[in-house]
């Protein structure tokens, strides 16, 4: 009865929808923080029966507290970490290569940043970028896991627009002109629809993998931590001034951490989900005010060439 989940509906909720959808399965989680909705994600796989759940995380004893909680939830469900830097793609590419399991049947690529002053990866690329979307892109091509789930954005047409913004901000060297175009926002957007138009164009060239992307709504968590008064000011007076109608932007209603997971959940627990969907308050739904199939697909092209152009490697994305 998935119509009766919404906005408010936690990640319990899925899961009693689907018992024991996971069993058996496999599932990797980017960014599992007990302090945001990776953690309660991962909860959430572990009640469905989850046979291994995979922590990648930048710190082994930061995720304790996730691990107890998982364990907590199912005593059966086999928990590892392993420790990856999302800002370095070498520490990535030694993350999948070490990865200890057969396959991996679920990967939800969830870490990201949000708003953080401006700095370069060791390998030159502004780090939004490379957190957000570039870490994943080879994370992904790397794991060829049978289900993706991108923890992107609310993909309205005021976001959508500046991202346009942000591509060109950010430059074909990929550093926001050594950060004299830097803004916090355009960042955030930039990487954050790179990893949504990546999942789509995952989608549309994939074979053998169902990739989701995820709107998980309006979560006060750690990720805000960079949010002062000042930026919040500047990126609503920036969205508002991109907006069609008259009225001043105005943030989604917070949801917590259960409600936040509960989305990513039903994209991976329910298997009447497609490929390519987008999901937002549990129910499947077009993208806001986004431009047609043909420009969507016109940039999830763009994005799988500049994750092809920044990681150094080829990807057919026909698994």
């Amino acid at each position: 009865m998935t119509e009766t989940l919404g906005f408010s509906s936690t990640a319990q909720d899925v899961v009693a929808l689907f018992p024991n959808a996971a069993a058996g399965k496999t599932i990797a989680i980017t960014g599992p923080s007990p302090t945001g909705i990776g953690g309660e994600t991962a909860v959430g796989f572990a009640l469905a029966g989850a046979r291994t759940i995979v922590l990648l995380g930048r710190s082994a004893s930061s995720l304790q507290p996730v691990v107890e909680r998982i364990k907590a939830a199912n005593t059966e469900t086999v928990v590892k970490i392993v420790e990856m830097d999302l800002s370095s793609l070498s520490s990535v590419r030694k993350a999948a290569e070490g990865l200890e399991v057969e396959e991996v049947d679920v990967l939800v690529n969830n870490a990201g940043i949000m708003c953080a002053p401006f700095a370069l990866t060791p390998e030159g690329v502004e780090s939004h970028f490379a957190i957000n979307f570039l870490s994943h892109f080879i994370l992904t091509n790397l794991l060829r896991p049978k289900t993706v789930v991108h923890v992107a954005v609310d993909m309205t047409a005021a976001l959508v627009r500046l991202g346009d913004e942000a591509r060109r901000a950010f430059g074909d060297d990929g550093s926001f002109a050594s950060g004299a175009q830097y803004d916090p926002l355009l960042a955030y957007a930039n990487g954050k629809l790179s990893l949504a138009y990546f999942g789509f164009e995952l989608a549309r060239r994939g074979k053998g993998v169902k990739s989701i992307v995820v709107h998980p709504g309006l979560i006060i968590s750690g990720l805000m931590k960079h949010i002062t008064p000042a930026i919040q000011a500047s990126s609503f007076a920036k969205l508002s001034s991109v907006l069609s109608e008259s009225a001043d932007f105005k943030p989604e209603n917070p949801k917590t951490f259960a409600q936040g997971a509960a989305s990513t959940l039903r994209a991976a627990l329910d298997g009447t989900v497609e490929s390519g969907s987008f999901v937002k308050d549990c129910q499947v739904v077009e993208p806001n005010l986004m431009e047609g199939k043909e420009e969507r697909e016109r940039k999830g092209k763009e994005v799988w060439m500049l994750g092809e152009k920044f990681v150094g490697e080829k990807f057919e994305g026909t698994w």
